[in-house]
């Protein structure tokens, strides 16, 4: 496995996050077709908003606040269970989504 730098996530590289964005979320487990351009607009729309957080800075940030719990949706299958159990989440119980569509 290479090495990696983790630094925080600027404008100044925006061309370079749009392209990253794009790949990874055209492919699995998500399959979304992302074209680069708007690939960077949205990562720049999620710079500019100051309302975004890396996982672990947010659940960091929660302890901080004394919160005491999150609830976390995401898909059943796939890898997204396996990677959010490597956080800490677990599977609840006795715990179901639901959901209506409106025509």
């Amino acid at each position: 496995m290479g090495s990696y730098i983790i630094k925080c996530c600027s404008s100044e590289h925006i061309q370079e996050y749009g392209e990253i964005y794009a790949k990874a979320f055209s492919g699995e487990p998500w399959n979304d077709c992302w074209k680069i351009d708007d690939a960077i607009l949205h990562v720049s729309e999620i710079l500019e908003s100051k309302q975004s957080y890396g996982l672990e800075r947010c659940l960091a940030e929660m302890e901080e606040r004394g919160i005491k719990g999150v609830n976390l949706i995401t898909a059943n299958e796939g890898i997204l269970p396996g990677f959010y159990g490597k956080h800490g989440f677990e599977r609840e119980d006795g715990v179901i989504l639901m959901g209506r569509k409106i025509e």
